[in-house]
């Protein structure tokens, strides 16, 4: 499972983006893929989140999320569910233009019969989106 790295630039600095990233619950209303992300447990600078997403079948899958809230930075970890692994992270820099570089990276193994090379086209697909998502979901924060 070969993670696929990406990365975007937002207008906003860094510690909001981080902020919205990070607020797991609220993932339904920015990521509207996502339908439910409860918070099952935190466990020092970790976060143990149950995720429930429609790639046009609903899979559900914990993950253990770690923040490295200096950096700014998160690396997850996968827990269970319908997936057989899921690996990536966060990572939210100043661009020295008072916006916001964003690396981000995942790796996922699905649980169900899916050729690797669907599942790689469909996250690397999906990310592009989940970037736009992202900049709405911040321009929303910055208006308000």
């Amino acid at each position: 499972m070969e993670p696929v790295r990406k990365q975007h630039v937002i207008d906003a600095p860094p510690r909001l983006v981080y902020d919205i990233v990070t607020d797991y619950e609220n993932y339904p209303s920015v990521f509207p893929e996502f339908k439910e992300a409860i918070v099952l447990d935190t466990d020092g600078t970790a976060t143990i989140v149950e995720f429930t997403v429609d790639f046009g079948k609903s899979v559900s899958y914990t993950l253990r999320i770690d923040h490295d809230e200096e950096a700014l930075k998160t690396e997850w970890t996968y827990v269970g569910g319908d997936l057989k692994n899921s690996v990536g992270g966060w990572h939210f820099q100043d661009n020295g233009e008072g916006g916001t570089k964003i690396d981000y990276h995942v790796g996922v193994e699905v649980g169900f019969f899916v050729p690797r090379a669907i599942s790689d086209r469909l996250v690397s697909r999906n990310i592009p989106e989940m970037f736009k998502q992202l900049d709405k979901a911040v321009a929303a924060v910055r208006s308000a």
